[in-house]
């Protein structure tokens, strides 16, 4: 098996030995490396926790940076068991926003929710059914929700921006 010198050199495998080999020396990288994951996993935990209990949004170092992160899931709403316990205030299902409400396609009466849903909400249709004005993105906006994630530090190159 060739010998890593740089981690610009290539490894390759070319035959069973080789692979063996290749397999033992990386459940021992494997072995080495764990506690460190470990460590790192917990300082950027402890670090996360202070930073954003404190609301630091940017921490300088020499030459890089960590940014707190908030990032957040979108997603509408189809029915009441659905709705995600940290939902935004006045948010509401899908299916109680549309009940009883009926369109007319090809000369038939369809159901306003047969049209917007296969199994859960699908966004093209319902943006196909808010164009063909069947139904106003007001009227069924509160089944959109955003759920916020937990925050994250994150490292980056270079200098902070002051903002």
């Amino acid at each position: 098996m060739a010998k890593q010198v740089g981690i610009s050199k290539q490894i390759s495998v070319g035959s069973k030995r080789e692979l063996v080999e290749a397999l033992e020396r990386l459940d021992e990288l494997q072995e080495q490396i764990a506690p460190l994951e470990n460590e790192a996993s917990a300082l950027k935990v402890a670090a996360t926790k202070y930073a954003t209990s404190r609301g630091l949004d940017v921490v300088q170092l020499d030459g890089r940076y960590w940014r707190r992160v908030r990032r957040s899931s979108r997603r509408w709403v189809g029915t009441e068991e659905e709705m995600p316990e940290k939902a935004p205030k006045g948010a509401q299902a899908l299916s109680e926003l549309v009940r009883g409400r009926y369109v007319t396609r090809k000369g038939k009466k369809i159901a306003l929710w047969n049209l917007l849903t296969k199994r859960v909400p699908d966004p093209e249709r319902i943006d196909a059914a808010i164009k063909a004005k069947q139904i106003k993105l007001d009227e069924i906006e509160a089944a959109y929700v955003e759920i916020p994630q937990a925050e994250f530090l994150q490292r980056y190159q270079g200098e902070a921006d002051a903002n």
